[in-house]
């Protein structure tokens, strides 16, 4: 089950792993050109939390990070225009409320031209 920003609040079954799938928007600065017609940047991350029923281990949570890093590593979207990086990994579990959480987030930069 993965858990959206925004989303209507969902219960989750006990003992079942879940996700939480988010983008961020982080610092945004001109980059190049005037204010009517020059590029700007924008960045911020890309993150899954994975939370694991607390007896199981992480080893599925960490399998759910590596698919989600090989899918976002280095990838380039909107014909170029948004460019992600190389994830990092919070694999050191905290534990909370019967759950483990790992983490990865992957930083990504877009170059806009102000409209």
């Amino acid at each position: 089950m993965t858990l959206f920003d925004n989303q209507p609040a969902i219960d989750v079954p006990e003992n079942t792993l879940w996700c939480r799938f988010s983008i961020t928007a982080g610092a945004s600065f001109h980059d190049a050109g005037s204010s009517q017609s020059g590029l700007y940047i924008q960045q911020g991350r890309v993150w899954l939390q994975v939370f694991v029923p607390e007896q199981t281990g992480t080893a599925d949570g960490d399998e759910l990070l590596d698919r989600f890093g090989a899918i976002f590593s280095h990838a380039i979207l909107d014909d170029y225009a948004i460019r992600c990086r190389l994830p990092d990994y919070g694999r050191e579990p905290s534990i909370d409320d019967g759950y483990m959480m790992v983490t990865a987030s992957i930083p990504w930069e877009a170059r806009r031209r102000y409209s």
